[in-house]
């Protein structure tokens, strides 16, 4: 399981709990997990369960019995303006916590643990348990390629070997799971930005083969 960034350096101006898309809005970065649980009943073309998600909500959960109604016509009015904003989108943008090993200098690489194919990325659904994102090209995007001199200066500028790597992550599918799993998403990892945790010092960028 993959530790997600919520304080990663980025800008962008959050609305209806999610955060700016891109100008063609097919693209959502720092998505919330209100956004990424919808995103996958969006996936798996289902209907999500508004009326449910709305009464498990915080906000009407905390309203007392005079309030209670009018907090939940807002927030189930919250759930479908959000739904709306997403129906166009395709890709996510999201920070991860990881580390990279010893440098392979036979292979020329630092492997990021993050994108082990055994990892996943959780999202809480609204109370209601869980929705899983797994990397499809996980084996792939975990090969962060380096001259020996490039992967020299990293380990100078982070040699505690603790990054944030935000990736561009394109949402192809869902996965079949039993009865007792949380839901799956299936991302391609399309690149990654490396910096390193808590001083956001730049350390590089990749691109990540995708077929």
């Amino acid at each position: 399981m993959l530790n997600k960034n919520w304080l990663a350096a980025f800008t962008a101006s959050f609305v209806l709990g999610v955060s700016a898309a891109s100008a063609a809005n097919t693209t959502l970065t720092e998505p919330t997990d209100d956004a990424m649980c919808l995103l996958y009943y969006k996936l798996a073309k289902l209907a999500p369960p508004l009326d449910d998600f709305a009464a498990h909500a915080s906000s009407v959960q905390r309203a007392n019995e005079f309030d209670k109604q009018h907090s939940l016509e807002a927030e189930k009015g919250r759930l479908i303006a959000l739904q709306a904003s997403l129906l166009p989108v395709t890709t996510v943008t999201i920070a991860l916590q990881m580390n990279f090993g010893e440098y392979d200098s036979t292979a020329g690489e630092y492997d990021l643990s993050g994108f082990d194919p055994s990892q996943f990325v959780i999202f809480e659904c609204f109370g209601q348990g869980q929705v899983r994102l797994r990397f499809d090209n996980a084996s792939d995007a975990q090969r962060w390629m380096l001259d020996s001199k490039a992967a020299e200066a990293v380990l100078t500028k982070d040699p505690d070997r603790t990054i944030l790597a935000q990736a561009t992550v394109d949402l192809s599918d869902v996965d079949a799971t039993g009865p007792d799993e949380p839901p799956m998403m299936v991302g391609i990892v399309r690149e990654v930005t490396v910096t390193r945790q808590f001083f956001n010092t730049p350390l590089g960028h990749y691109l990540v083969a995708t077929n």
